[in-house]
């Protein structure tokens, strides 16, 4: 709990910034000047909550994901590398990156509706009463597509658990094994974390701006679409 707390804060002061690399994901042409310009015109939806109010879109549901998330996942990864460590014969820093493997999985996949929720008012995909989490559910289901629903949870969870498994167990690495300090080994595994799991998370991006009344391909089909994009690009 007192891990999310602290990190609304920095949540709400680089909600901009993320709003521009979720534009940036999904889609291979331009740069921050082209993204900041599509999110100040509205989005998707065009003219509604332009200029500095559009990049704040959204910036509720990251709230509720920064406080879901941040403060289960350093919990739920303690336990669950204890839990390997101690019904495994896997251990040390190979327990650490199971049990977070797993633990980052649950975490994604749980919170993944808000997240998506996020996303889809962050580019000005649909409007708040249709980004509803009882409203983007029914939607789905009504257009038959409520598998491809829990499809984007599922990448969620993959991408949560690849970026906390690299995460957590760089950290523990650097500390114990490197002599880090808490700042240096928590600051540097952050960006391990990012990096591991940039593939996937551009991959979520792209299925989670698509409406809920619309089919999306697999997490491993977008992955692979975004490595053929760019590098044709």
């Amino acid at each position: 709990l007192t891990g999310g707390l602290g990190a609304v804060p920095g949540t709400v002061v680089a909600y901009p910034l993320d709003v521009l690399k979720i534009r940036m994901q999904s889609t291979s042409a331009g740069g921050y000047g082209s993204a900041a310009r599509f999110i100040a015109s509205g989005g998707h939806r065009g003219p509604g909550a332009a200029g500095v109010a559009g990049f704040y879109r959204g910036v509720l549901p990251a709230v509720e994901l920064r406080l879901i998330a941040r403060g289960t996942s350093f919990l739920f990864s303690e336990l669950a590398t204890q839990l390997v460590d101690s019904r495994t014969p896997i251990s040390g820093l190979g327990a650490r990156f199971v049990g977070s493997l797993g633990s980052g999985y649950v975490t994604g996949a749980c919170a993944g509706l808000i997240e998506y929720r996020k996303k889809l008012l962050s580019q000005g995909v649909v409007d708040v009463a249709q980004a509803r989490y009882g409203a983007m559910c029914s939607t789905a289901r009504a257009a038959g597509h409520g598998r491809f629903l829990l499809l984007r949870l599922h990448g969620a969870g993959c991408r949560t658990a690849a970026n906390d498994a690299c995460f957590f167990t760089a950290q523990q690495y650097l500390s114990q094994h490197q002599g880090w300090s808490a700042p240096t080994s928590f600051a540097a595994a952050a960006a391990l974390g990012v990096l591991g799991a940039y593939l996937l998370d551009t991959a979520v991006a792209r299925m989670m701006l698509v409406p809920p009344c619309q089919p999306v391909p697999g997490l491993g089909a977008s992955a692979l679409a975004v490595v053929r994009e760019r590098s044709r690009g």
